[in-house]
């Protein structure tokens, strides 16, 4: 395997200039940008590549980061962030290491990010509050860095988090653009974080557009109500808090002969693939999971490059990302402004 020494040879420069300039010290240490040029080619000519664990191993001082995302669950959330991680990662530097944690295998999981000689860890926000914040806080222990993907950070670090309240928000605010007045809500019957943010933002869309009577239907996966009620009820629009439902309303539409959107406008939230491939592309908040995952790994690493790990005091910062509204099939303008 071609070395740091081979390229020095090849260049005609000392092992200790190539090797900054590998690392991406070249403006800390004044290397002019044509030997920076030439010591890349080289590399690249011989296939010179890094070896990350080794330079790990040599001077104690990790860049690889641990990425923990739940085992069995839709692999599109997680895949994404990662994605966006390996991308911030790389930008820096930095590598990027995956593991599959359950309930059963958090114990286990911080001896195995020890003995890997992991820097820090970003927690993919589909292990959910409680075994999120468990694993949070056998990092902090083991003084191990974390940050916190698709999920707020409650326990010590950063978390990166899609702004969920705003885009739903934004949602209800363009149906009242379209002259939707009655606008209904799909929530999902449970605690977490997404669902009770993005109820949060449908109330305040409802508020901020002067529409009283915020109905909602917090509902399983299983059990979803008739869209003709309704439209019986005199709604003209309703909104999902996730893709997935909207899927499955609009399959049942198809089933009763409901036509969407021409006899009720329908959204759904997250813009993942379901959204795209529906008989009608699903209006719905496309959520920046790539970004997520990309500003999430670029803070962890400037908290471990700062030097903050094992002795520092406990600090929470969340940041939020922006979603983005897309408007498709599943929505139309409606000019009778009747219920107004």
């Amino acid at each position: 395997m071609p070395t740091i020494k081979d390229i020095a040879k090849i260049t005609g420069l000392s092992v200790s200039t190539v090797s900054v300039v590998l690392r991406g010290d070249t403006g800390r240490f004044g290397i002019r940008p044509e030997t920076e040029r030439k010591v890349r080619q080289a590399a690249d000519r011989i296939g010179y590549m890094r070896n990350d664990f080794a330079r790990t191993m040599v001077k104690g001082k990790s860049r690889v980061l641990g990425f923990i995302a739940r085992a069995g669950i839709n692999p599109e959330y997680s895949g994404r962030l990662l994605c966006g991680a390996q991308l911030g990662a790389s930008e820096r530097e930095y590598a990027i290491r995956f593991f599959l944690c359950d309930k059963s295998g958090e114990e286990t999981l911080i001896p195995t990010l020890l003995s890997s000689r992991i820097g820090g860890v970003l927690i993919s926000g589909d292990l959910g509050r409680t075994l999120a914040d468990r694993i949070c806080r056998l990092c902090r222990a083991a003084g191990i860095l974390c940050a916190t993907v698709n999920l707020s950070n409650r326990v010590d670090g950063v978390g990166v988090v899609s702004d969920d309240e705003g885009g739903m928000a934004d949602m209800v605010y363009a149906l009242y653009r379209m002259g939707h007045r009655r606008i209904y809500m799909f929530g999902t019957e449970s605690s977490a974080e997404f669902a009770r943010t993005r109820l949060a933002g449908y109330r305040r869309g409802m508020r901020s557009c002067g529409l009283r009577g915020a109905s909602t239907r917090l509902t399983r996966d299983d059990v979803l109500p008739p869209l003709e009620t309704l439209i019986r009820r005199g709604y003209t629009a309703a909104v999902c808090d996730s893709d997935y439902t909207a899927a499955r309303l609009l399959q049942q539409a198809y089933e009763r002969g409901i036509r969407i959107p021409e006899e009720i406008s329908l959204c759904g939230f997250a813009g993942v693939q379901v959204a795209d491939f529906a008989a009608a592309p699903l209006t719905t908040v496309a959520q920046d999971f790539e970004g997520m995952g990309r500003r999430a790994a670029s803070e962890l690493i400037q908290c471990l490059e700062r030097g903050e790990g094992k002795v520092r005091k406990q600090h929470i910062e969340n940041i939020r990302v922006s979603a983005r509204l897309r408007i498709q099939k599943t929505t139309k303008e409606r000019r009778s402004l009747d219920h107004a």
